[in-house]
């Protein structure tokens, strides 16, 4: 069981999101993580393997375009 959810809108490089979720596992033990991949947002096969790897991490299968200030409809997808 998870203590806390996070939901993360994905539109910059695999590296970002890759410390975001290094830094929520260390300093939120037992969190579900919720990613949002953005319609533009290009994901090689292998970083998806690298993500799904962590095992608290899930991708949402539904991608949508986000911009700067317009993100809610990727958060409510998440849920």
């Amino acid at each position: 069981m998870y203590k806390f959810c996070i939901s993360i809108p994905v539109h910059e490089k695999f590296d970002v999101i890759l410390d975001q979720i290094n830094n929520i596992n260390y300093f939120l033990k037992g969190t579900m993580i919720i990613l949002h991949l953005s319609k533009s947002f290009e994901i090689k096969d292998e970083e998806i393997k690298i993500l799904e790897s962590f095992g608290n991490v899930y991708i949402n299968s539904e991608r949508v375009s986000t911009k700067w200030g317009h993100i809610l409809h990727a958060h409510i997808s998440n849920w």
